[in-house]
């Protein structure tokens, strides 16, 4: 599983970040590095360190900023069963089919990441409304200079 994402977040990165960045553009990405230390790391119990290390060995960037949306881990899980069925996937997905104490470990995980590396890091309250929450991203966004309003 870890060499899967690993060799899928580096075709990310080779095809469509790097190209983007190499024209100027600002990039917004889903899942990246933290995913995988938070899902295959915290979560799974792969060594930090090792996946790290590849990570380096694969000239994996660093973001310039990681957005946390933050939310329990009981709403977080429900949010993502009704978007598979809205998605006409089956609703519970291979991480969805997970323990909520998987996710928890997933959770303390990011808020760990968080706390090592504050800088980069900007939690966003994802509670509430879509709206709401696209409003905390895009006030956040406007404060670090990256939206155009």
């Amino acid at each position: 599983e870890l060499l899967l994402y690993l060799a899928d977040r580096r075709q990310h990165l080779t095809e469509v970040i790097e190209p983007a960045m190499n024209e100027g553009k600002v990039v917004i990405s889903d899942r990246y590095h933290d995913a995988t230390l938070a899902y295959q790391g915290f979560a799974r119990g792969v060594e930090v360190d090792l996946i790290q290390s590849l990570a380096h060995n694969l000239d994996f960037r660093t973001p310039d900023l990681t957005l946390f949306l933050d939310l329990p881990v009981k709403i977080g899980l429900q949010r993502a069963r009704e978007r598979n069925s809205l998605e006409g996937q089956a609703e519970f997905g291979r991480f969805e089919s997970e323990m909520a104490e998987f996710h928890e470990k997933v959770r303390q995980g990011y808020l760990e990441l968080m706390n090592e590396d504050p800088q980069r890091f900007v939690r966003i309250d994802a509670g509430g409304q879509r709206q709401e929450v696209f409003e905390r991203i895009r006030e956040t966004l406007e404060q670090k200079g990256l939206s155009s309003k």
